[in-house]
């Protein structure tokens, strides 16, 4: 699709410019996208000072996830590299064809989205479905519906999504430890984290039995290099046991954790086959 270059000028706010521009970008992350009839991406520049300036672009979720951010910086800096060289040449780079510039610097694609699209649709083929439903629902069977945990305010009836967000580091120190803790268990860090995690919800919840959403870059190898949505929530199940320790803990969540992310499943046909008790207020 045709992409315009949107071009603001702050120059003239002086001292309030990086303030003007806090509030742009802002503005233009606020700003919805039509699905139906696009662009869903969308390109922008404001201008600071003589030679600063700040480019915007904004993508919806349906075309890129967090792994794609750094394929399209790597590949907007080589493009943009490659435009400066081709300028201090005494070349205009406007005056090149893009596909001719793409393919000057960037590395073919062994595939696209809609190659990998069909593919995923062959893949989840009814008739290729059957053992991997019957593992999940094996795997999910006894979850509550709900994990009930403690809240300062009453739950709405229908979830709104308007809430906080809560950031909080863990330092270096605290890394390695849990780095040696993983290694000692043959385990990852991610392992060791959603053990944790587990632990802290089963003691707020009181419950044992529960389900965390994993995400999953659930991307083939040939795909590695391709800018799109391939992310996947995997449902982990938590069975926590107050007499295990916390080495048994982690030895069940490991083994679970490679389970469940080799027999994975778009989470919607999960939901759709195995059709659990949902409600507005909390899903």
């Amino acid at each position: 699709a045709p992409l315009t270059l949107g071009w603001k000028d702050l120059r003239q706010h002086g001292s309030a410019t990086q303030e003007q521009a806090a509030r742009a970008i802002a503005a233009e992350a606020a700003q919805p996208f039509d699905l139906a009839h696009g662009p869903l991406l969308r390109a922008s520049v404001l201008q600071l000072a003589e030679q600063e300036y700040v480019l915007l672009l904004t993508l919806h979720h349906i075309v890129h996830d967090g792994w794609s951010t750094a394929i399209l910086l790597r590949e907007l800096s080589a493009l943009y590299a490659e435009c400066r060289q081709i300028r201090a040449d005494g070349i205009d780079p406007a005056t090149l064809a893009p596909a001719a510039l793409q393919a000057q610097v960037l590395a073919p694609l062994p595939l696209h989205y809609p190659d990998y699209a069909i593919w995923e649709q062959q893949r989840f083929a009814d008739a290729l479905l059957a053992p991997d439903l019957g593992f999940w629902r094996d795997n999910l069977a006894g979850i509550p519906a709900l994990l009930a945990l403690p809240t300062d305010r009453v739950r709405p009836a229908l979830m709104s999504h308007h809430g906080a967000a809560f950031q909080a580091g863990i330092d270096a120190a605290l890394l390695q430890q849990l780095q040696a803790l993983a290694h000692q268990h043959n385990a990852t860090l991610f392992m060791v984290l959603t053990a944790a995690m587990q632990v802290l919800l089963a003691r707020l919840s009181g419950q044992s039995h529960f389900c965390i959403g994993a995400l999953s870059a659930n991307r083939p190898p040939e795909a590695a290099g391709l800018i799109g949505n391939f992310v996947n929530v995997v449902p982990l199940k938590a069975a926590v046991n107050s007499a295990d320790s916390f080495a048994d803990l982690l030895g069940a969540t490991a083994r679970n954790v490679l389970a469940v992310y080799e027999r994975q499943l778009p989470f919607e046909l999960i939901l759709n086959h195995l059709a659990p008790q949902r409600g507005g207020s909390s899903t």
